[in-house]
């Protein structure tokens, strides 16, 4: 006879802690403004977006009874958040009636707003996976090890120590981290031996940041007593900037040298492109 003892275990183990502080102040002249900042830190061992990785296979648990290996950030973990935003009604004109004034000129250039929304939040965590299948064994390690002497902190900084890609070009000595084509260095990672886990904790890089600026800018066109004409103007990614995923973070699916595309970012977010809306209303 042959007895097996199978474990199910559903349940999560998480804490998050947060310090908000916010700001907000109405000035002379017409200018508003705000500014909110939260400093965060949420901790799990599973997190429910964990397979939102392309390509990588890592944040899935190391060794199921021991939920130690895989207590780390969240997945969905933003440490530092700010949001600013400030509106400013111009001190030009008064917006009189355009047709019926006389002042023209005090019509078109009074009661423009003016008003803008900052945000800079640092990027989202994300695990180093590795998918190796050793011929007589069973059990695949889905993260590699890190080798002596790096630190975890410079592998997206500086440059890279170079080493071979599986089935396409190396990876030369000196090539810039931090890009789209190389966001961290997989050449610091060695395979695991066969049979074993990595050293490679879960969530260890954080990704790329978002710096986004949104613009917009409105008047009311005052034609008669009973009728007015308001233009909007939206701006959304005002510079146009490239808000990044995170890179596709698998490093060894082989022993022949680290995966093709490790470290490269193939996808940017939705809608992150500079975006602008014109438009008008009639009021009468």
């Amino acid at each position: 006879l042959e007895f097996r003892r199978v474990l199910f275990r559903s349940d999560v183990n998480s804490s998050y802690n947060s310090l908000v502080a916010s700001i907000s102040k109405r000035f002379s002249k017409g200018v508003t403004f705000a500014a909110n900042y939260t400093w965060s830190k949420s901790i799990d061992d599973y997190s429910q977006s964990e397979t939102n990785y392309a390509g990588e296979t890592g944040a899935n648990a190391q060794y199921g009874p021991d939920r130690v290996l895989d207590r780390a950030r969240s997945t969905f973990n933003v440490p530092h958040v700010f949001t600013a935003n400030g509106v400013w009604e111009l001190p030009v004109g008064q917006g009189k009636r355009l047709l019926n004034s006389g002042g023209v000129l005090d019509a078109v250039l009074g009661g423009w707003q003016l008003g803008g929304i900052l945000t800079l939040q640092q990027g989202l965590p994300f695990t180093i996976g590795a998918n190796i299948n050793d011929a007589g064994y069973t059990f695949r390690a889905n993260r590699p090890n890190m080798k002596s002497g790096i630190d975890i902190n410079t592998i997206t900084s500086g440059v890279s120590a170079g080493c071979n890609r599986a089935g396409t070009a190396a990876i030369a000595a000196g090539t810039k981290l931090g890009t789209r084509d190389l966001y961290f260095d997989p050449c610091v990672f060695d395979a695991p031996a066969a049979g074993t886990i990595g050293n490679v904790t879960r969530n260890t890089i954080i990704g790329p940041d978002l710096r986004n600026v949104n613009f917009n800018a409105n008047k009311t066109f005052h034609l008669t007593e009973r009728m007015a004409l308001q233009f909007r103007g939206e701006f959304f990614n005002l510079f146009n900037r490239v808000q990044m995923r995170n890179p596709a973070a698998r490093v060894f699916s082989n022993r022949n040298g680290v995966t093709a595309n490790a470290g490269q970012i193939t996808e940017s977010l939705d809608a992150s492109a500079r975006q602008i809306q014109l438009g008008l209303k009639l009021s009468f």
